[in-house]
């Protein structure tokens, strides 16, 4: 009997990473099970997405596409090699700075939002703070607003996501300044001249004209100009 030995050594190693993954932003920690002396590395099979550490098993990635985006963490010991994948689902629009417009100063009691369109699978909606505020329709970017209150009024524009729970707001300022036209009271002279008592218009401008009777205008844009040859 002739006898002989050999030995199998296994260098079997299994790759495990966290569960698939819905997120409202376009960064992400990936958490995969790491083994000593053991390397691995992140790769991206599908969509896209920044690895930070493509070697480490805790890794942060960032610039992550809309939609579904795999991400393989792959194991080798020796010849012996496995992997496992996890999808990270974006709803997070590509590259998207929410802007509900820019802050208006405005002089009648209406203006028109100017909020960036809605991207793909969101809608959108405006709020007021202020109950007599008339919004003409509140899902669109571009709608107009009546009924402004005299100085600030605040919108929030508001886009939600059609089948997840995703939502992001941002916030504008629409300034109603009411012009107020006071030509001051009437007066009585024994003079033919006189200093007019207009109330200052700021931030308009205004001019002086004669109706009836006669009268020069040292300055007729000035509120409080002086008037001679009054007749």
């Amino acid at each position: 009997i002739y006898t002989d030995t050999v030995r199998v050594i296994s260098n079997r190693v299994n790759a495990y990473v966290s569960s698939d993954v819905t997120i409202c932003s376009d960064e992400w920690h990936l958490h995969a099970v790491s083994y000593p002396e053991v390397p691995g590395i992140w790769t991206v099979t599908s969509g896209y997405g920044n690895i930070v550490d493509p070697t480490s098993s805790l890794t942060y990635v960032n610039d992550i596409a809309y939609g579904d985006n795999i991400f393989r963490w792959t194991v080798s010991n020796g010849i012996c090699i496995d992997y496992d994948e996890i999808t990270v689902t974006s709803t997070y629009p590509d590259r998207y700075i929410l802007d509900a417009g820019p802050d208006q100063t405005v002089y009648t009691n209406s203006a028109v939002m100017q909020a960036d369109l809605v991207p793909k699978d969101y809608s959108g909606h405006w709020t007021s703070y202020a109950p007599n505020i008339i919004i003409s329709d509140p899902t669109l970017p571009n709608t107009t607003v009546y009924n402004l209150n005299e100085g600030p009024n605040f919108f929030e524009w508001t886009i939600i996501h059609d089948t997840h729970t995703c939502q992001f707001s941002d916030h504008v300022t629409i300034t109603f300044i009411n012009p107020v036209v006071n030509a001051g009271p009437d007066q009585t002279i024994c003079t033919d001249s006189s200093f007019m008592l207009a109330v200052d218009p700021f931030p308009f401008s205004g001019t002086w004209s004669i109706l009836s009777g006669t009268g020069s205008f040292e300055n007729d844009t000035l509120y409080n100009s002086k008037v001679t040859g009054l007749g």
